[in-house]
Parts: C-alpha cells; structure tokens; sequence
C-alpha cells in the first residue's frame, strides 16, 4: 500500500486507493483551488479570493507581462518571473509612498497640535491683561468718580 507524505500544508503524494476520509485535515484545509490563464498559461491556484478578485489579478499580471515582455518574444517563465518583480517593486514603491505620507499627516498634526497649544497660551495671557487692565479701569473710574464728588 502506497504512504501518504505530507507537508504541513500540502500532500506531497496522494495515491488514488486512498479514500478521500483518510486524507489528513490539514491537506482538507488547503483553499479551493481555481484555475487562471495568465498570457495563455493555465495554471492553478489556491486561493480564498473571489472569482471578480482574481480576474482583476490576473488582468494586472497579464498586462505587466505584455509590458515587460518585447513584441514577437516568446513567452517564458523569465517573462512572467520579471513582471511579478516589476508588480512588487510597484507594490513597495506605493506602500512606501503611503508610510512617507501617513509621516507628512502625523508631522503636520503634530505642528497643529504645537500651533493650537501656543495659541491658547497667547489666549490666556491676553485675557489675563485684559482683566488686569478691565480691573485697573474699574478702579481708576471708582477713584475718580468718589474725588469729583
């Protein structure tokens, strides 16, 4: 009888007598698997994505392939191999775009922040020469009021 070896993920080989109760969970765990034809290659993949989800990705990698791959090339492995790098060179140089930016916004709330807290103090000490001056009035007219009494 032939063994089941096994990954911790995937079934390495799986003989036919098995039956499909013997097979490990985790090989019953694996996702669905989905066939996708990228530049006329049909390759299979497992995948949680949905049907919409995966079409969108295989039109991206499609068309990054016919980018990188010279017109009358043939296609080939390297080709598809480039277009994945150039696809997550793209991926890190948006990401990054996006961490320099989440920076500006954090900098600039901070100078906002900074900004708002000088302005109270301003605020503060305006109205504590303000009430200073009101009291020196108050008194001043008081004073002069009673002498021309």
């Amino acid at each position: 009888m032939a063994r089941v070896v096994e990954d911790s993920r995937v079934a390495v080989r799986r003989p036919k007598k098995i039956p499909r109760t013997a097979i490990s969970a985790s090989f019953r765990a694996v996702k669905p698997s989905q066939e996708v034809i990228i530049c006329g290659q049909k390759l299979r993949v497992h995948t949680s994505a949905s049907a919409e989800d995966l079409e969108r990705l295989v039109a991206a990698v499609t068309d990054e392939v016919r980018r990188v791959l010279p017109p009358g090339r043939p296609l080939t492995m390297n080709a598809i191999l480039l277009a994945a790098l150039s696809l997550a060179h793209t991926v890190e140089e948006e990401r990054a775009a996006r961490v320099a930016e989440a920076a500006k916004q954090g900098e600039r709330a901070a100078l906002e922040r900074k900004t708002r807290d000088v302005v109270r103090r301003v605020l503060v000490r305006l109205d504590g020469v303000l009430d200073e001056e009101l009291d020196d009035s108050d008194h001043g007219d008081h004073g002069e009021a009673e002498g021309e009494r």
